[in-house]
């Protein structure tokens, strides 16, 4: 691993892509990159820093996760108690259990929602440029409620399956009251004594204003995010601490390992009640008004991604920027810091989906094979099509399609691509030694395979696998075969 040429890449898509913030890589739990790019404050000329201070909201979706659940660890209270057993005053609590409060399918109506849409309303609001209009919903956003004011909120609006599966602050302010309920102190005082002191981590009752968070508003224009006076209650860490935090997180020093799994995507999903799988990665993070931090963890290479920024793109003029950067930096850290040595074939899932999309092969191997996204389109209208990912420490690197049909006794492999950042690795020989296995497993005794004449490398892997040729044509499309001895 070259870590100049790593930081010079960073650097490169930095600017290419108008991305600030930092990037930390954690191998095996020591910190190899720390590199920071861009500004805390653009019209101050302040650049951002590992030990610059980012603001998220203390009751978070992650935080209350963490704490409800450790809460639940230490008998203090139960998922499955109701939530007027703490909220008296809340008439509709006795709905609720605790555990709802970390979902999204509770129901409830947001406070900051409606607030949002009564202001929209208004000539002031009206009056405003376009700019200035998403400018504004920032700083509604942002608004301090107090918590008299979210309940009396809550007392008018009935609970309503319309309002389930949208990310609600409401549900967070509900789990904050039970936990100040359940710990006697201020949410804040219970982060720092029992979550983040524990890691030799100091975080701060108040929001940093000198870090500014930008965006990308109408027509592409990059400006600060406006803010309320008087905020929601946030607290602030360094930049440099989110990495111990989430080291401490995903190595189970915070909450058990059986209270992890509770956080995580169930079956095929990739999206969870605080976690998700992303580009192979397990994904924790925050994001808060323009700030924006992802900690993602490969548990089979302990290789833990942390980044951190504070332009991201939010609007609908900013997210390609946004996602091109980020699915980027994550890719060069994937080929440089990863060790590949335990590919496996396995059907595709939902966990896998975004990466197989991703799947391109060089320009010059068009003519022979397409894109991941091609390939799923066209298994998703075909008859006993299967599509087969090879995977190496929970990294999607190619795919191809088996075919199995046992009442004609068809059986084949088709569309191989190993994506152009993995080939010349190995891959592609273990590919089709795993699909011939699969395949015989199936009740094969005779597999098919085709190539052009072109394609020299892929010839080379079949011939060596035991195919022979079957058919060949003026086009220079063979046909090769295997048969089990």
């Amino acid at each position: 691993m070259n870590k100049q040429n790593i930081d010079n890449k960073i650097s490169e898509l930095a600017i290419k892509y108008e991305s600030y913030g930092n990037l930390m890589v954690y191998k095996n739990k020591e910190l190899i990159i720390n590199k920071s790019f861009g500004y805390a404050n653009k019209e101050k000329e302040i650049l951002i820093t590992a030990e610059t201070l980012v603001s998220f909201l203390s009751n978070s979706l992650l935080l209350m996760n963490l704490v409800i659940l450790k809460l639940s660890e230490e008998k203090l209270l139960s998922l499955d108690d109701s939530v007027d057993k703490y909220i008296s005053n809340y008439n509709q609590a006795y709905k609720l259990k605790v555990f709802d409060l970390l979902t999204s399918k509770t129901g409830l109506k947001d406070y900051h929602n409606e607030l949002t849409k009564v202001e929209q309303e208004t000539t002031f609001y009206k009056s405003l440029s376009v700019v200035e209009q998403q400018q504004y919903d920032f700083e509604i956003a942002s608004r301090y409620v107090s918590d008299d004011e979210y309940l009396d909120f809550l007392n008018k609006h009935e609970i309503n399956d319309k309002y389930k599966n949208y990310y609600l602050k409401v549900n967070y302010f509900l789990a904050k009251l039970v936990i100040e309920k359940v710990t006697k102190t201020t949410l804040f005082d219970y982060l720092q004594k029992e979550i983040f002191s524990p890691l030799g981590i100091t975080i701060y009752d108040s929001f940093n204003y000198d870090l500014l968070s930008y965006d990308r508003f109408s027509g592409g224009v990059i400006l600060p995010i406006k803010r309320s006076q008087k905020i929601e209650k946030c607290f602030s860490i360094k930049i440099s601490d989110l990495g111990t935090f989430y080291q401490a997180v995903f190595n189970y020093k915070i909450i058990s390992k059986k209270s992890f799994s509770k956080l995580l995507p169930k079956g095929d999903e990739y999206w969870g009640i605080a976690a998700s799988y992303e580009y192979g990665f397990c994904r924790l993070g925050f994001d808060y008004q323009g700030a924006y931090s992802a900690g993602l963890y490969s548990f089979s290479s302990d290789t833990l991604i942390v980044l951190t920024r504070n332009l991201t793109g939010k609007t609908e003029y900013g997210p390609i920027n946004d996602k091109y950067f980020y699915s980027e930096v994550i890719d060069l850290i994937k080929q440089n810091c990863f060790a590949y040595n335990k590919p496996k074939l396995k059907p595709l899932s939902k966990k896998y989906i975004k990466d197989a999309l991703k799947i391109d092969v060089r320009e010059d191997q068009y003519s022979n094979v397409g894109s991941g996204a091609l390939t799923i389109a066209w298994c998703s209208v075909e008859k006993n099509s299967h599509i087969y990912i090879l995977i190496d420490n929970d990294i999607v690197v190619g795919l191809c399609v088996l075919i199995w049909n046992k009442k004609e006794n068809e059986y084949s492999i088709e569309d191989v691509k190993i994506d152009q950042k993995y080939q010349n690795r190995g891959y592609g020989k273990v590919l089709i030694s795993e699909g011939l296995k699969i395949l015989q497993r199936k009740g094969a005794t005779k597999i098919s395979i085709g190539v052009n004449k072109n394609n020299i490398y892929a010839f080379k892997i079949y011939i060596g696998a035991g195919f022979k040729i079957k058919v060949s044509n003026a086009s220079g499309y063979y046909e090769l075969e295997w048969i089990k001895e």
